[in-house]
């Protein structure tokens, strides 16, 4: 084995699967109703994450809603409103972005912990879920990375089409 070939392997391990952009399909979400899957792919990039968002159909239409930034967004869940017309992705742990499965058109974008320009930003969503029709989303927000002890009792957002909304009520 070359040296060459050493070091490509080391460099492998030591920045792990994710580099090499695995696992492909780290979260999916099938919808309420079957018809649907709701999924993120990992790209490869030797500075990850490096994701998009996509939405896939029974027939195998599938379509990528949104290329996330490189190394400055994630996703790491995502949720259905029981009819199943739309889907939430939330990236960061804090902004949901939700889409409209018929259209497959961004609806909402809404900053869920009051959004400040810290990077990455402060605190986490945890226990998030939407409305039947998606209109509406509930969900705890957390200081720091979750830590149950540190979470706010629940909040509801009501989802604005026209653009992000303005508070938590």
């Amino acid at each position: 084995m070359s040296i060459r070939s050493i070091v490509v392997i080391s460099v492998v391990i030591a920045s792990g699967c994710t580099t090499l952009g695995l696992p492909r399909t780290p979260v999916s979400a099938e919808s309420p109703n079957r018809r649907f899957v709701a999924f993120v792919r990992n790209h490869p990039n030797i500075d990850p994450p490096d994701q998009s968002i996509w939405l896939t159909d029974r027939s195998g239409d599938t379509m990528m809603l949104r290329r996330l930034g490189g190394d400055t967004e994630w996703c790491r869940h995502v949720v259905w409103s029981a009819d199943s017309s739309t889907v939430g992705f939330l990236i960061m742990d804090t902004k949901l972005e939700t889409y409209d499965v018929a259209t497959r058109r961004l609806r909402t974008s809404t900053w869920l912990n009051g959004h400040s320009d810290d990077y990455p930003p402060g605190g986490t969503v945890i226990d998030l879920t939407l409305s039947p029709d998606g209109s509406m989303a509930s969900f705890k927000t957390c200081a720091g990375d979750a830590a149950r002890g540190s979470c706010s009792d629940e909040h509801h957002v009501v989802l604005s089409v026209a653009g992000a909304s303005n508070g938590l009520e």
